[in-house]
């Protein structure tokens, strides 16, 4: 699935590498021409298929860019939890601009910035949270993402549809990113012509928008020590897909001086684009 992000709404507010913070949030940085991204692999498994086609795809854009404009500049960023993948993709010579690792230094500093920049908007906030949460897959579900199921030693449980782990219902507090808040500018984007690609997957999001509510995006400590911890709360850690987000910042440059802002395209996989 390609998203264009000419048109998004810049939603945050942070300085930009002239020295001036905007009204409206990220700008556009004109020193690089062009600016794709794929999905950064949360490789808890074996790399697959789907890694190295998204890769192949934003490679060939980006390539294809360079060929029109051989003397603008092209960032093209990719990246993982493991080192492995890095092997894959120079085998099958991806020429990426830059490879971001939710473990480095930069990225935490950007997902700790981006953080404290969404809590001061009142865009996060702390409150308790009811779901049915997945421990292996670190994920919180929706009732129509659970089914019933008979475990292997013959007892019954709700199970995930997409990884078929079990799922039990939780209650903790925790933080939730206010997502309910942007709604209507999500879709408003959503509506403009063109902007995802292909046209089932745009329809399927513009269907997922029923009933939106807000999203988890921390973890309790204790049970996911592992991870950024949450700015200024020691019990709380900041859930993974909330920190790998925050990778497409990181390579623009985030939070210092950004080169280029937003991503004129992005790769992702269909079944994490929600």
């Amino acid at each position: 699935m390609v998203c264009y992000w000419r048109n998004f709404y810049r939603l945050v507010p942070v300085t930009v590498a002239a020295g001036r913070t905007t009204s409206v949030g990220l700008d556009f940085r004109r020193s690089i021409g062009y600016f794709v991204t794929t999905p950064i692999f949360y490789v808890n498994a074996a790399p697959h298929i789907g890694h190295l086609y998204s890769a192949l795809l934003a490679d060939a854009s980006n390539r294809w860019y360079i060929l029109k404009h051989p003397s603008e500049k092209t960032l093209f960023v990719t990246g993982s939890d493991e080192h492995g993948i890095k092997d894959v993709f120079r085998h099958f010579n991806i020429s990426n601009s830059d490879f971001i690792r939710t473990t480095e230094e930069r990225h935490v500093k950007a997902v700790t910035a981006f953080w404290n920049k969404l809590l001061e908007s009142g865009s996060i906030y702390k409150a308790k949270y009811s779901g049915w949460y997945c421990v292996s897959d670190e994920t919180y579900y929706s009732e129509r993402e659970i089914e019933d199921a008979v475990m292997p030693d013959g007892t019954k449980a709700k199970v995930s549809t997409s990884s078929g782990h079990k799922v039990e219902w939780t209650t903790e507090e925790n933080y939730l990113f206010a997502l309910t808040k942007y709604e209507s500018k999500l879709r408003k984007w959503l509506q403009e012509s063109g902007v995802v690609q292909p046209s089932y997957i745009h329809q399927f999001l513009m269907n997922s928008f029923h009933n939106i509510s807000d999203v988890s995006v921390s973890r309790q400590r204790d049970r996911c020590p592992w991870g950024i911890e949450v700015p200024g709360d020691a019990s709380q850690t900041i859930y993974v897909w909330f920190d790998a987000l925050v990778n497409y910042l990181t390579a623009a440059g985030y939070p210092n001086k950004i080169t280029r802002w937003p991503p004129d395209c992005q790769l992702v996989g269909k079944d994490i684009i929600k």
